[in-house]
């Protein structure tokens, strides 16, 4: 077997390295900051329940799902939260808006009592605008809105001077936003607000903290 897809496949349980109990398709560990500082990437596909159970739904959002991960709700803002705390480097998703809607937020940075609602998150990327710590920032001209049913990509970064985004098909180019950002161990989540949605694959990179 190759070393590198060995390492992937056993790096959750491997000594000197974290077991996060989480259900990820294959998590890859980049380097080891300190005793208690581990940077790496999570990786799901969600065609598994275990892989689905890292996710936890707000603002009486339901997950379902059986070779994708669905959110599903009957009033305004769907959104899933993921379970493990992370200082988010970047974030790669490819979902779909099942009905009509304007945008597909990446949102992180995020407290751990944040309910799903409102629009006050703490760092992350509309279709419309940046939410950086707490309110609206950086207008820009919106995008197409996603066609229902198509898969997008949609791709968020965050350093302490850089906000970046994009998506694809249709891209919107690259936008970016610099500023002075506080990345810290906090939630992340993925939402829009009047449609259900699917996701088919997730990548987060960052650096977790462990006791």
């Amino acid at each position: 077997m190759d070393k590198r897809l060995a390492f992937m496949l056993n790096c959750q349980v491997r000594p000197g390295w974290p077991d996060l109990g989480l259900h990820t398709l294959s998590t890859v560990w980049i380097d080891k900051i300190d005793s208690t500082h581990f940077r790496g990437t999570f990786n799901y596909d969600m065609s598994s329940a275990a892989q689905r159970s890292d996710f936890t739904p707000n603002n009486s959002t339901t997950i379902g799902g059986t070779t994708t991960l669905q959110a599903t709700n009957t009033t305004f803002m769907r959104s899933i939260m993921w379970n493990q705390l992370i200082k988010v480097e970047s974030m790669t998703v490819t979902w779909q808006v099942l009905a009509a809607d304007v945008y597909m937020d990446i949102l992180t940075n995020l407290p751990t009592d944040w309910d799903g609602g409102g629009f006050n998150p703490g760092l992350g990327w509309m279709e419309l605008t940046w939410l950086i710590d707490g309110a609206y920032d950086g207008w820009y001209p919106a995008p197409t809105a996603p066609v229902p049913n198509v898969y997008y990509t949609c791709l968020f970064e965050c350093t302490t001077t850089l906000l970046t985004a994009d998506r694809s098909p249709g891209s919107i180019g690259l936008i970016t936003r610099a500023g002075t950002y506080a990345p810290n161990y906090r939630r992340v989540a993925l939402r829009n607000g009047s449609s259900n949605f699917e996701v088919s694959g997730l990548s987060i990179t960052g650096v977790v903290e462990v006791p």
